[in-house]
């Protein structure tokens, strides 16, 4: 069930890169030390150092250390933004561009707002508000969901939910709390991992769905009921349908983004995200990392 506020800020989305105090936009590399020593093939003790542990966790996602290299090692972050319906994005590693790969971070969430969350920016390119991207975020909507979206030239246009209740066990909805986010991607096919389990797998060929899963209608009171308890079963039916019409006339749109413009990516970078509803979200990104697979 995809809620009426989530699909607002969906269409309505602006995305914000983070600023340093001066006002100059962050895109320092801070890191890239790390990562060129693990590329260095003179440096192959460092390097069997930072893919030991990686060579552990690739395998419970079908991967393995002979499958690719590493791209990146992200230091831990903090992302926070107040703004409604906007989205803040962080890459220290734009130089980056990788086709197939699996990106990995420990989360750790506060939101205002449940449909609000946290996540990746996948195979980015262009800028500003025409940039082109697929967006993977987890939330504590419905105690446990995963959204992805296609952005094409700045535009929603394709749109699948994942429901982590009931499937990862582990998974933890409440405020303050970590979970371990997994996306693997390869090819056309885009596949979503929390806390090791797999959620399901992504066809981004595929079309979003023609409507929307609306939640139930309110019920009618019974016929004892007081004249106040009718009339605000009018007033939420009536609210029901509003959404209602709202939430199909959005999905048209965004099916019409599909059919017209490209959303199909093979390459691009890489970032962190968090995205807002309303109120503040904050997304803690500890352990991240990227590996590239390669053949």
């Amino acid at each position: 069930m995809l809620s009426g506020a989530w699909l607002s800020m969906v269409v309505s989305c602006q995305m914000v890169v983070p600023s340093s105090e001066n006002g100059e936009t962050i895109n320092k590399i801070n890191s890239f030390a790390l990562t060129a020593t693990v590329r260095s093939a003179s440096q192959t003790e460092t390097q069997s150092t930072v893919v030991a542990p990686l060579s552990l966790e690739l395998p419970l996602y079908g991967l393995d250390a002979s499958s690719g290299r590493v791209g990146w090692l992200h230091p831990t972050i903090q992302l926070q933004t107040s703004g409604d319906h906007q989205a803040v994005f962080r890459n220290d590693f734009p130089g980056v561009i990788v086709k197939n790969f699996i990106v990995v971070a420990d989360i750790t969430w506060e939101s205002s707002y449940a449909s609000s969350g946290c996540g990746f920016a996948l195979r980015a390119h262009n800028n500003g508000a025409h940039i082109d991207q697929y967006i993977v975020i987890i939330t504590r909507m419905a105690d446990g969901y995963a959204l992805f979206t296609a952005f094409a030239e700045g535009k929603p246009a394709n749109l699948k939910e994942i429901y982590a209740n009931g499937i990862d066990p582990l998974f933890n909805w409440e405020n303050g709390s970590t979970n371990r986010l997994a996306v693997v991607a390869q090819g056309e096919k885009i596949t979503i991992y929390t806390n090791l389990t797999r959620l399901g797998t992504i066809d981004v060929t595929e079309s979003p769905s023609a409507w929307p899963n609306l939640p139930p209608a309110p019920q009618q009171p019974a016929g004892n009921a007081s004249a106040q308890e009718f009339a605000d079963y009018q007033k939420l039916k009536q609210s029901y349908l509003d959404i209602s019409q709202t939430l199909e006339e959005r999905y048209l749109a965004i099916g019409e983004n599909f059919r017209q413009l490209n959303s199909k990516y093979t390459e691009g970078f890489v970032s962190l995200a968090a995205v807002n509803s309303t109120g503040t979200t904050t997304c803690e990104f500890k352990n991240a990392w990227l590996w590239r697979i390669e053949p």
